[in-house]
């Protein structure tokens, strides 16, 4: 095992972590997803480098806040979500 997996697998699960707080009813969102939230989880990932299995762990846990339909993410959460997923070349998983 290299030296840089258990730093991935921290970061990876901060990244969960992150979305699964979101989803709290004592959230700042009340159970949906924040801007600031959302720049939080992305900040957190991006330290180091932000190796494609992060910036798919981000991809999955916002698309994991689709409920069949809608995003569990205010307004702000999603256009954020929308110009960082761009930016960082996030992969795009179906949701249903």
């Amino acid at each position: 095992m290299s030296s840089t997996a258990p730093a991935q697998f921290t970061k990876v699960t901060q990244i969960q972590g992150g979305f699964a707080k979101a989803q709290q009813p004592d959230s700042p969102g009340r159970e949906l997803l924040t801007k600031g939230e959302l720049q939080g989880i992305v900040k957190n990932a991006k330290k180091g480098k932000f190796t494609a299995n992060e910036k798919a762990n981000v991809a999955f846990g916002y698309a994991s806040l689709f409920d069949g339909s809608r995003y569990l993410a205010t307004s702000a959460a999603k256009k954020e979500y929308d110009r960082v997923s761009q930016n960082y070349g996030f992969p795009v998983f179906p949701v249903r």
